[in-house]
């Protein structure tokens, strides 16, 4: 994405061509959106307060890349969004990895009699079998 800004700015008088203007604007919002999605809670406000403090950034910083008031987003602050992403990303491959040995082993997993165990209901009785309790049973 920076080469092709570096090319635009090389041929030209210095200025870049709209769409890549856009397209840049663009992507820097959704890689905020990636970073740290807004949360139920969250007005655009905090969301951006939240942002800037993840990001160690101004907030004002972050509102304005929000909108597309930033003249230039520098090199740094582009990849240490793409950075962050990264980071996101890769520890959310390994949860997924984690869940998938975890399902794996829980499927492998065999009771006494042979059987394969089947998940626990409420209270410890077996899925399924759980039987209403009465006063005899308090």
């Amino acid at each position: 994405m920076l080469g092709n800004m570096e090319e635009a700015m090389a041929k030209g008088s210095g200025k870049l061509p709209k769409g890549k203007i856009m397209s840049s604007r663009t992507d820097a919002k959704r890689l905020l959106w990636e970073l740290l999605p807004p949360e139920m809670h969250d007005t655009r406000g905090s969301w951006f307060i939240r942002l800037a403090r993840h990001l160690g950034w101004n907030e004002r910083r972050v509102r304005a890349i929000w909108h597309g008031e930033a003249r230039i987003i520098t090199a740094d602050e582009w990849r240490q969004l793409q950075d962050e992403i990264a980071t996101l990303n890769k520890s959310a491959q390994r949860r997924q990895e984690t869940l998938d040995e975890l399902t794996l082993l829980a499927r492998s997993v065999v009771s006494p009699s042979g059987e394969a165990a089947r998940p626990l209901g409420v209270a410890g009785d077996r899925a399924g079998q759980a039987r209403p309790r009465g006063k005899r049973d308090a």
